[in-house]
């Protein structure tokens, strides 16, 4: 009896290591993402110098032109303010409720403040 105990603590241990490993990532989300840090992880590894492992070259980033967009402040903007465990907004096109933060219509939405488990 003692045994088949044993066994089945060991059985539901093993499914629940594989279970929390197959949650490690999104390859089913996002099969072009794994298979490009694939390919960047082995080759690094081919190479003796790892110093520029973490390096980010210009030809990787795009912009849009509204990421250049710095004028925010002329468009009315809303203002969500993080306190703790709440929050609250000045302007329209945002909701809080039970602690949740809806943005329900487009536009510029300043957010400051810190959560405490957010």
């Amino acid at each position: 009896m003692n045994q088949k105990f044993t066994r089945s603590k060991f059985l539901v241990m093993l499914l629940c290591v594989a279970f929390l490993a197959s949650c490690g990532t999104n390859s089913a989300l996002e099969p072009n993402i794994v298979a490009q840090e694939a390919e960047k992880a082995e080759a690094n590894s081919n190479t003796q110098d790892h110093t520029n492992s973490g390096t980010v070259t210009a030809d990787q980033i795009t912009y849009d032109q509204n990421d250049a967009y710095s004028d925010w402040k002329s468009e009315n903007p809303n203002y969500i303010e993080l306190k703790g465990s709440t929050a609250s907004i000045k302007g329209s096109g945002a909701s809080v409720k039970d602690n949740v933060i809806t943005i329900t219509a487009a536009g510029v939405y300043v957010i400051s403040g810190k959560l405490d488990n957010g």
